[in-house]
């Protein structure tokens, strides 16, 4: 028997059972919460995510490759840091990485990539990392740049409000700095893009407290007429994992 046409269906199964150790991991017992990486997405599907009853669809395993890359690239650069914060490569300085925040009052937990605490300063910075394909890099930093749904920003704004109200933080903070640090798929260049707290913070609080209070409320959501379900129409196609039960009119057919 020869085994090299099976590599790609071992190298899937491996990749099944890293996320299904993962979500394990940090996810159960937690079903109930809403993920703090899925900040200013459709409210419908914020409440589909915490209803026990109703599973995401499983990705592809061609997706699930691609979130892997994603994965090893976020640790291989945390690891970079943590081998220079260990080296005493950031004084004065708490180097936090890939740890949890709660924010009790919106039901909203997650786990941010890098944080920063300048204890001389009171500043705190909060990074998440984004690996992309040209198409999303092109939007980002070229020439023909876009303007942003808010979902990253939102993102990163949620994990600077827990963190600071959050035990990590062992003093005031009195300057918070959010930034992306971007990885391009296709060459491995790297950008850092510096997102401003002042501008996202109240979307931010708006956001989950509208999304937890509709939620708790059991308001009945209809897609393509309920404000916020979804906010923009393309989260329908592709960027959903609840659209097979959704019946939304925004969902486009499949081609054939």
């Amino acid at each position: 028997m020869l085994y090299g046409p099976l590599v790609s269906n071992v190298y899937d199964s491996y990749i099944d059972d890293l996320n299904a150790a993962k979500k394990a991991d940090r996810y159960v017992g937690h079903e109930d919460k809403f993920h703090a990486s899925s900040a200013g997405r459709c409210i419908k599907m914020q409440k589909y995510a915490v209803d026990p009853t109703v599973e995401p669809r499983k990705p592809d395993a061609s997706k699930l490759r691609l979130f892997r890359l994603g994965d090893i690239v976020h640790e291989d650069i945390q690891a970079a840091v943590q081998k220079i914060a260990d080296e005493g490569g950031f004084p004065d300085v708490i180097t936090l990485i890939e740890e949890e925040i709660n924010i009790p009052e919106w039901n909203v937990r997650g786990f941010f990539d890098l944080a920063f605490y300048h204890v001389k300063t009171g500043i705190l910075e909060v990074i998440d990392i984004k690996t992309s394909a040209t198409y999303t890099w092109s939007k980002t930093f070229g020439r023909q740049k876009k303007p942003t749904n808010g979902w990253y920003e939102k993102q990163l704004m949620t994990y600077g409000i827990g963190l600071e109200r959050s035990e990590l933080i062992p003093g005031p903070v009195k300057t918070i700095l959010h930034s992306n640090v971007w990885y391009k798929k296709e060459d491995s260049a790297m950008k850092h893009n510096p997102i401003s707290a002042e501008t996202w913070r109240q979307p931010t609080i708006d956001y989950w407290t509208a999304v937890y209070g509709i939620v708790e409320s059991g308001e009945k959501l209809i897609a393509g007429e309920t404000h916020g379900c979804p906010f923009y129409s393309f989260e329908c196609n592709g960027y959903c994992d609840y659209a097979y039960i959704c019946g939304s009119p925004l969902t486009k057919a499949k081609k054939k």
